[in-house]
Parts: C-alpha cells; sequence; structure tokens
C-alpha cells in the first residue's frame, strides 16, 4: 500500500503521507483507522484482494507508538538517507 494523503493508523503505527508497506501472505490484516481520512493506492500481486473478517475486538490507538517490522537485509541500513543507484 502506497498512502498518497491523509493518514492510516494502525496496530502498529502511524502512517502519513508517503508512506508505504508490504505485507507477506498469513500477517494479520488489521485494525486499521484514520483521524483525517486517507487515499491510498493498494496492490497485489498474482491475485485479487481478499479481505477475511473476524470477530476479535482489538482497540487501535489515535497515536500509536511505531513499531515498523524491518527485514534483517533492511534493518543495517535504518536511518540511513536513501542512495541513488548511478545510471
Amino acid at each position: 500500500m502506497f498512502l498518497l494523503s491523509g493518514d492510516y493508523l494502525s496496530n502498529v503505527e502511524r502512517m502519513r503521507e508517503g508512506a508505504y508497506f508490504w505485507r507477506p501472505p498469513g500477517i494479520a490484516h488489521g485494525p486499521y483507522g484514520t483521524r483525517h481520512g486517507n487515499l491510498a493506492l493498494i496492490r497485489t500481486i498474482g491475485a485479487p484482494l481478499e479481505n477475511n473478517w473476524t470477530q476479535e475486538q482489538v482497540e487501535i490507538s489515535r497515536d500509536p507508538v511505531a513499531r515498523p517490522f524491518l527485514p534483517d537485509a533492511l534493518r543495517a541500513r535504518h536511518g540511513q538517507p536513501p542512495v541513488p543507484e548511478s545510471y
């Protein structure tokens, strides 16, 4: 998902305009909310977008503490500015 505008609240963090995330299959999907609405692009690879709803009640914070997951390959680069490739 790429967030074009607005905000996106989750149990992991509050995402703002320009945020991007990718979730592999089998990871819990939600809960989500917003303070001001949002506009996002969502894509899938090889399958249609599918929502599987649950009856489990989960609270989300309007000001969550960021707890992003970084794969090991990216963890070493956390906090470093991106370096564009030379062409």
